[in-house]
């Protein structure tokens, strides 16, 4: 169904849906510059690292009190911008890494849950696997419904003469 305008309007396009934007440029610094960029780079690293390592010591523990001492001790060593940018990040990468370990976690349940499933089905002989195509076929008959395909057991790949 096409949508009707009450009021078309004329030399228009339609924006191209959101994606993530990148910005390419090559600076030309100096080499005093480049050694103060790469010192900054390491210091900003080495405040992010400690205080990622306060984040998870934290743990489930994690409050607006304990945010703000990590922001502190941050901004003893850097501006309170960085401050608060560092302990952002530290915070979004903690809560994304424990998302990921909760959903691991419960892939590994279901997982474990399937295998239970599978183990407690009853292992039959093979004349007993042969007859359940047949038992179900007569079970869908009563019950008034299409037979469904359904593979029971294993069967070998060697083609037989």
């Amino acid at each position: 169904m096409t949508r009707r305008l009450r009021h078309p309007v004329a030399g228009t396009e339609e924006a191209p849906a959101a994606t993530s934007m990148s910005v390419r440029t090559r600076l030309r610094v100096s080499a005093a510059d480049q050694a103060v960029i790469n010192s900054l780079g390491r210091h900003l690293g080495h405040l992010a690292g400690s205080d990622l390592k306060a984040r998870v010591a934290d743990g489930g523990l994690h409050s607006a009190d304990t945010w703000a001492k990590r922001k502190r001790a941050i901004a003893r060593e850097s501006s309170s911008r960085w401050a608060g940018t560092l302990s952002k990040a530290s915070n979004a990468a903690y809560d994304t890494a424990r998302r990921d370990q909760q959903r691991y976690l419960a892939e590994l349940e279901k997982a474990v849950r399937a295998i239970s499933e599978k183990l407690d089905r009853p292992i039959h002989s093979g004349a007993e696997r042969e007859a359940l195509p047949a038992r179900e076929q007569e079970r869908a008959k009563a019950e008034g419904r299409k037979l469904k395909h359904l593979d029971f057991g294993y069967r070998s790949r060697r083609s037989t003469p």
